[in-house]
C-alpha cells in the first residue's frame, strides 16, 4: 500500500534526507524490539518444556501405579489355594460365581471388564464379562500378543506382581494383568503339568480415562496410535498404543499477558515514529490509501481479503492467453452449511477467514487462493503439473482444513473435497475450465468427501447422463413408469405369508426394470424423494386394502420425508383413509439415519404417526451406534435385524449370539422382530430356533409384482 508513496518521496530531496535521518532510529527500534520479542518467547518456550517434562513424568509414574495395582490385585485371586482347587484342578463356577468368590466381584469392586482362566492347554475354561458369565475364547475377545502373555505369566516367579500388557478390546485398549493360579501360601497337593493362568481385563474406554484424569488430577488423555499434532504421549505398558494429551502451556499463557503491554509499548513508540512522519507523507497516503481502497474492494473479498472472482478471472485469463500451462483447484467446504444453519452467519464468517489462513498456509511458493463466493474457493498454480504430483498439491489442502477450528469458544470439524483441472489439456478458455474443475469437484463429494478428482471426459459424460436420468425420473413419477412390488414376509413359527414390503422399481422404456439402488440417491439430491415416498405409500396402501385382514404392508420412509413432520403425518392419514386400509395393517420403516438427521423432531414425528394407529418399525437395526437407545425413547412396535447379521448366521457364532440376544431383547419389550436377507435353509432354522417372529428373503421369494404376491398367498 506504501509502495508508490515511498517512491515518491525519495524521488524529493528534503524527503529523502528525513528518511535516511530517521533509518538508524528506526533499525535500532527495530532491533531492540527484535530482541526483546526473542527473549520474551524464549523464556515462555523455556518454561513450557520445564513444566511439560515434569508432566510427562508424573503421568508415567500414574500410568505405572494403575499397572502395578491391577498386577497386585491378579495375585491376590490367583496365588490363592482356594482359586488353585476350584479354578485349576476342576472349574467350579458355582464356588466362583454363586458363592461370588470370584464372578462379578472384580468387576464391581474394581471395574475390570472381564475375568478369564486358561487352563493349560491355553483354553479358556472360566469367563465373567463386565459383570455376566460368558463362554468365548480369550482370543477371540483380546487383540494382542496373547501367547506371549500367557507364556510370560507362566514364567514369572513373582509372588506379589502380575504381568501386565497392553491390548486391544474392540478396538479399545486395555490393560490385561496375567498370573498363574497356584496355592500361594495354603498347603493344597499340585498337580502336575502347566499352571492355568487367571486374566484381569481392565478396558480404558473413554470414560475410564476420564476418571483416571479426575481421580489424579491428569489432564484429559486419549488413545492413538501416533502422537498427535500438538499433542504428548506416552506408550501404555510399553506398548505400541498411545496416551495422548494436551501438555500444559504456562509460558503461553503468561506470554499472552505480557504480550499486550509489549505491544502496547511497540505501537507506543510507532505512534512517535508516526508523528514524526505524519507531516511529510499525508498527502501521499490519503491518495494512495483512496486509490489501494477501491482496487481492493474491487479485486479483493471483503470477508476473507483473498482475491475475488474477478480478480481471478483477470489472472487466469492473462495466464492461459499467454499459453501457460497452469492447474486449477476447486474447493468447497464439508459440513460447513450445518455450521453457519446452527451457530449463526458470525461463526461462519470466522470459520471462512480461518480457512482463507489454512488455504495461504497451506498453498504452494507462487500459488494463488481466490474466494468464489459463499464456501468456494479457488487455488491457481502456474506452470506445468504432471499427474503424479497432483497429490502433492491437493492432500496438504485437505489435510489443512480437516484440522479442527477453534472458533467462537468452540471446536468445530469440516472438510473439503477438490476438484482440478489442467490447462491447456482440458481447457483453454477461463469459464470452461472453472466448469470442468467444478464437475471433478462434484466426482470427489460423491467419492465421499474429503478428497480430491482430476477432471476426466467421463465425468462430462457421467454429469450429462445424470442430468438426463433426472429429467427421465421427473418424467416417470408424472406418467406412471413406476412400478410397487412386494417381498412376502412370513410368520417364522408356523410359515404363513403375514405380509410384505412394499419395494419401488422403476420400468424404464430403454433401460428395463430398475431398482432403487439406481434412482433413489438422484431422487434424493433433486428433491423428488418426498413425492416418490407418498406414490409408494398411496399405491401400496390401496392395493393392501384388497389382501386379506390379517396380511399387513410395510413401506419405508426417507430420512428427507421427516423434515416435515406435519405434512408426513396429514399424507399418512389422507392416505389410509383414501384406500381404506385399517392403519393397524399399515407398517411403516425408517432407519436411524432418518432419527440422527432430524433428532429434534423425530420424537414429536413418530408420535403424531402413531397416533394414527400405525405400526413403527426400525429398519436395518444393530448397524447404527445407538440404536439401542431407541428402544426407549420411540414408540417403536418393531425391528428388523440388519441383513449384515443374518448373512453370517449359519458360520458364525458372534452372529448368533448377537440375533439372539436382539430377539430376546424385541421379546422382552413386547415388539416384533423381524430378520431380512434370509438366502439359505441353515439361516431359517437358525432363526426357528430363537424363535425370531417374521423372516423375509431371497429364500422365500424375490420381490414380486402385487399379482405375482397373490399368488404366493394362495400357496401358502
Amino acid at each position: 500500500m506504501f509502495k508508490p508513496a515511498f517512491t515518491r518521496w525519495a524521488a524529493r530531496g528534503r524527503s529523502r534526507q528525513l528518511i535516511l535521518r530517521l533509518l538508524p532510529a528506526i533499525a535500532a527500534l527495530s532491533a531492540l524490539i527484535g530482541l526483546g520479542c526473542f527473549l520474551l518467547v524464549k523464556n515462555a518456550l523455556s518454561q513450557d518444556a520445564d513444566v511439560q517434562q515434569r508432566s510427562r513424568t508424573f503421568i508415567a509414574r500414574t500410568l505405572d501405579q494403575v499397572c502395578n495395582e491391577v498386577g497386585r490385585n491378579i495375585v491376590n485371586y490367583a496365588k490363592w489355594g482356594e482359586a488353585y482347587q476350584h479354578l485349576h484342578v476342576v472349574v467350579d463356577k458355582d464356588w466362583a460365581d454363586v458363592q461370588r468368590n470370584v464372578g462379578d466381584v472384580p468387576y464391581q469392586l474394581y471395574g475390570y471388564n472381564g475375568v478369564l482362566v486358561l487352563d493349560a492347554q491355553d483354553r479358556t475354561v472360566y469367563a465373567v464379562i463386565d459383570g455376566q458369565p460368558a463362554t468365548l475364547q480369550a482370543g477371540d475377545w483380546l487383540q494382542g500378543d496373547l501367547p506371549g502373555l500367557v507364556a510370560a505369566a507362566r514364567a514369572s516367579d513373582s509372588e506379589e506382581y502380575g504381568v501386565v500388557r497392553a491390548f486391544r478390546v474392540g478396538g479399545t485398549p486395555a490393560l490385561v494383568a496375567a498370573a498363574t493360579i497356584t496355592p500361594g501360601a495354603a498347603h493344597v497337593a499340585l498337580t502336575p503339568g502347566a499352571a492355568s493362568v487367571m486374566m484381569f481385563v481392565n478396558v480404558l474406554d473413554p470414560t475410564k480415562l476420564g476418571h483416571l484424569s479426575d481421580t489424579y488430577g491428569l489432564p484429559p488423555l486419549s488413545v492413538a496410535h501416533n502422537a498427535l499434532p500438538g499433542q504428548d504421549a506416552l506408550p501404555l505398558a510399553a506398548s505400541n498404543i498411545l496416551l495422548n494429551w494436551h501438555p500444559p502451556r504456562p509460558g503461553r499463557h503468561l506470554l499472552k499477558q505480557t504480550l499486550p503491554l509489549f505491544m502496547a509499548a511497540v505501537l507506543a513508540l510507532a505512534g512517535v515514529l508516526t508523528v514524526l512522519l505524519r507531516y511529510a507523507i499525508l498527502s501521499a497516503r490519503q491518495l494512495d490509501a483512496q486509490f489501494s481502497e477501491v482496487q481492493q474492494l474491487s479485486l479483493h473479498d471483503s470477508l476473507t481479503g483473498l482475491p475475488n472472482r474477478h480478480q481471478l478471472h483477470q489472472q487466469l485469463a492473462a495466464l492461459l492467453a499467454q499459453g501457460q500451462p497452469l492447474a486449477l483447484l476447486s474447493l468447497d467446504l464439508d459440513r460447513f452449511k450445518p455450521i453457519n444453519d446452527a451457530l449463526g452467519h458470525a461463526v461462519g464468517d470466522q470459520v471462512l477467514q480461518t480457512v482463507a489462513q489454512r488455504l495461504r498456509g497451506a498453498a504452494p511458493a507462487g500459488a494463488s487462493v481466490a474466494r468464489l463466493g459463499g464456501d468456494e474457493f479457488v487455488l491457481l498454480v502456474p506452470g506445468p503439473c504432471a499427474e503424479a504430483a497432483l497429490a502433492s498439491l491437493a492432500q496438504p489442502l485437505i489435510d489443512a482444513l480437516c484440522q479442527p477450528l477453534a472458533v467462537a469458544g468452540q471446536v468445530l470439524f469440516i472438510g473439503t473435497s477438490v476438484g482440478i483441472a489442467l490447462a491447456p489439456a482440458h481447457a483453454a478458455e477461463a469459464a470452461e475450465l472453472l466448469r470442468l474443475a467444478d464437475i471433478a469437484l462434484y466426482q470427489a463429494k460423491a467419492a465421499g468427501r474429503n478428497t480430491w478428482r482430476l477432471y476426466h471426459e467421463r465425468m462430462n459424460q457421467a454429469l450429462l447422463a445424470r442430468q438426463q436420468l433426472e429429467h427421465e425420473l421427473r418424467r416417470a413419477l408424472a406418467e406412471g413408469e413406476l412400478r410397487v412390488h412386494y417381498q412376502p414376509r412370513y410368520a417364522t413359527a408356523s410359515g404363513q405369508v403375514c405380509g410384505a414390503e412394499a419395494l419401488v422399481r422403476w420400468q424404464h422404456p430403454r433401460h428395463g426394470l430398475l431398482y432403487p439402488g439406481r434412482f433413489l440417491g438422484l431422487a434424493e439430491e433433486c428433491g423428488l424423494i418426498q413425492p416418490l415416498g407418498h406414490w409408494v405409500l398411496q399405491q401400496a396402501c390401496a392395493e393392501a386394502a384388497g389382501w386379506p385382514a390379517a396380511m399387513k404392508v410395510s413401506v419405508n420412509l426417507a430420512p428427507a420425508q421427516f423434515s416435515a413432520p406435519a405434512r408426513l403425518a396429514e399424507g399418512v392419514a389422507a392416505v389410509l383413509a383414501s384406500s381404506g386400509l385399517a392403519p393397524a395393517r399399515l407398517e411403516l420403516e425408517f432407519t436411524e439415519q432418518a432419527l440422527l438427521e432430524h433428532r429434534d423432531s423425530a420424537l414429536a414425528t413418530l408420535q403424531q404417526l402413531k397416533a394414527l394407529g400405525v405400526r413403527l418399525s426400525l429398519d436395518n437395526f444393530g448397524s447404527g451406534f445407538s440404536s439401542l437407545a431407541y428402544l426407549r425413547h420411540y414408540p417403536l412396535d418393531g425391528i428388523k435385524i440388519d441383513r449384515s447379521f443374518i448373512a453370517g448366521l449359519a458360520q458364525e457364532a458372534g452372529d448368533q449370539a448377537v440375533v439372539r440376544s436382539m430377539i430376546d431383547l424385541g421379546r422382552s419389550l413386547g415388539i416384533t422382530v423381524t430378520a431380512e436377507g434370509i438366502e439359505t435353509a441353515q439361516q431359517l432354522a437358525c432363526l426357528r430356533l430363537h424363535r425370531c417372529d417374521e423372516v423375509l428373503g431371497f429364500h422365500f421369494s424375490e420381490a414380486l409384482p402385487a399379482e405375482g404376491l397373490l399368488g404366493v398367498m394362495g400357496r401358502a
